[in-house]
């Protein structure tokens, strides 16, 4: 056998409910191409009962869903960028089921690739009617398409509003016990866009506040108190109401391991779900291609081994000038003369059944290189 190489070279709309929660218009839905890479989307998982006026509400990081691997490979290659504003119609059952962009990037490519991708990975909690009924409503986000190179990644001082102001309750101090009180894991202390007081909502406010909760030898909830508060009021005060949704509770435990009352502490988090995602363009290779070789040459290997796949000889076929990744036949022939060839599924003459003939095979690579006047010549399938 001869073998021959021949080388030439999202936003949502504003924090209040009756936005978001809009009935669902009727749009005209964009294009949704097929996508080549999807990403594997995690099981939905929500076990919180439903409340009544509740807005739509998104499940899981709003940034998961889109990201570089996405980006458009024609308009990564032209170096195009943009901002896509859609609008997603959210069913009863917490799907999307149409996709409109508001505002275009200029450019179709992008607009349509992100309401493939959105319409395909994004996940809800549906809105809910005043009996807690789910309706379709509208949810609003923004993909920023970015370019790599054209990423500002320079670090410059703030210049908007200061950060809230977090203020310390000093002289406080928990109680100690052989155990301290236990609380079931159930998310309480994760507040997110459906649990938010109305004022902090239209507000923006986000960040943690400290509780210290006191539990009953009984294993109840006896009280609360905000030992490291936010500078928004309504989120302190909601953090602590939010405790009475714990379910799960063990008591203290004294020395003699009998219940007693204790206290234990508890970050309340507060977040709203992401206004935009930035998607950027994958990192280009700056580095140019180095071709393998300096000048014409051939390198393979010559072998005959018996029907049991005993080597009877194996010679190297070495000719010109070859780059040092090639010269591994001399390796392959020593390797099979000492350890023998696996028999009946050598090479090109594999066979389903054993065979009594023995073999003979002849491999050989060949590069050959020449000049040629080819700076007029068109470049066959672009430039990516």
């Amino acid at each position: 056998m001869k073998i021959c190489l021949f080388v030439a070279l999202s936003v949502p709309l504003a924090w209040s409910g009756q936005a978001i929660a809009q009935p669902a218009e009727t749009t005209q839905p964009v294009a949704r191409p097929p996508l080549t890479d999807p990403v594997p989307l995690a099981p939905i998982i929500d076990n919180r009962p439903p409340r009544p006026d509740m807005v739509v509400e998104p499940i899981g990081s709003v940034r998961s869903w889109i990201g570089s691997r996405d980006y458009p490979a024609s308009a990564a290659s032209e170096k195009r960028s943009g901002k896509t504003e859609v609008r997603l119609t959210v069913g009863e059952s917490g799907r999307v089921s149409n996709c409109a962009v508001t505002v275009s990037s200029g450019h179709g490519d992008l607009d349509e690739q992100a309401c493939a991708v959105l319409a395909q990975r994004a996940r809800f909690r549906p809105a809910t009617d005043g009996q807690a009924v789910p309706i379709a409503a509208n949810f609003d986000h923004t993909v920023v398409w970015k370019m790599r190179e054209t990423l500002d990644v320079t670090m410059t001082p703030t210049t908007g509003a200061p950060a809230p102001a977090v203020a310390r309750v000093e002289g406080r101090r928990v109680s100690s016990f052989p155990q301290s009180p236990r609380i079931g894991f159930n998310s309480w202390n994760h507040r997110r866009l459906n649990d938010y007081p109305p004022a902090a909502l239209e507000r923006g406010s986000e960040g943690r506040v400290k509780v210290i909760l006191t539990i009953g030898a009984d294993g109840g909830l006896a009280g609360c108190e905000v030992i490291e508060a936010h500078d928004d009021a309504a989120l302190n005060k909601a953090s602590c109401e939010a405790a009475a949704e714990i379910t799960e509770i063990d008591p203290a435990l004294d020395f003699d391991g009998k219940p007693t009352a204790g206290r234990i502490e508890r970050y309340v988090s507060w977040t709203l779900p992401d206004k935009e995602t930035v998607v950027v363009s994958r990192r280009a290779s700056q580095r140019k291609v180095r071709l393998p070789f300096s000048g014409n040459g051939a390198t393979g290997f010559e072998i005959e081994t018996k029907a049991d796949g005993t080597v009877i000889s194996c010679r190297t076929i070495s000719e010109g000038e070859l780059p040092k990744a090639l010269n591994f036949v001399g390796e392959m022939c020593a390797n099979a003369k000492k350890n023998g060839v696996q028999k009946s599924t050598f090479g090109p003459v594999a066979t389903e059944e054993p065979s009594d003939l023995g073999v003979k095979l002849k491999f050989e690579m060949r590069i050959e290189t020449s000049r040629v006047d080819n700076a007029d010549k068109p470049i066959e399938g672009g430039v990516d």
